[in-house]
């Protein structure tokens, strides 16, 4: 299911890019989606622009959700997509990086492991997000709750992705499981 309901993979990508453009509201209130004109090619590098993820730069973030299972896993599942993405678009990081933009991919697996750079990157956007924040919290608190909501999106693509390839219970396992006949015309 992890590597076949591409549709479901689409709208998971998505559910995982909310909460993270979120907390990064929090510290970069310009943070922006599906930013358009960062290169000169028709490609589009990154899901999310904002200067809360890297010290002084601007930030291209590019998420992932990998499959261990997937024939490009090659063993971790993170670091094979992470080193995917740098090669996919090493002319738009070139681009990027003479516009002062760093590009940087955030992999987490299937399962919710993040790579190395995901854990720099939010614990970098969640202390400037409590240094601005009005509510007087630690950076180290706002970094659970973060990740929390992030797993939680990741953990939602996973069901959601395995109810999909799921087969479609027959009219014989209905009959089993509710002990009623379905009406005719009714598969």
């Amino acid at each position: 299911s992890e590597c076949c309901d591409t549709a479901g993979a689409s709208r998971g990508h998505y559910a995982v890019v909310r909460p993270l453009v979120t907390g990064l509201q929090l510290a970069d209130p310009g943070t922006t989606t599906e930013p358009r004109g960062l290169t000169t090619t028709q490609s589009r590098p990154a899901d999310i622009l904002t200067n809360a993820a890297v010290p002084g730069r601007s930030a291209a973030l590019d998420v992932c959700v990998a499959s261990p299972n997937a024939s490009a896993a090659a063993g971790d599942a993170t670091t094979a997509a992470f080193q995917r993405k740098l090669r996919r678009y090493r002319r738009e990081i070139r681009e990027l990086r003479a516009a002062g933009i760093v590009y940087r991919p955030l992999v987490w697996t299937a399962a919710g492991r993040p790579h190395l750079a995901v854990t720099r990157t939010l614990r970098f956007a969640a202390s400037q997000s409590a240094v601005n924040s009005r509510q007087q919290t630690d950076a180290n608190s706002m970094m659970r709750r973060w990740r929390h909501e992030i797993q939680v999106a990741i953990q939602r693509r996973r069901a959601a992705m395995a109810r999909a390839v799921l087969p479609k219970p027959g009219a014989l396992a209905d009959w089993i499981a509710t002990g009623q006949a379905p009406l005719q015309g009714d598969d």
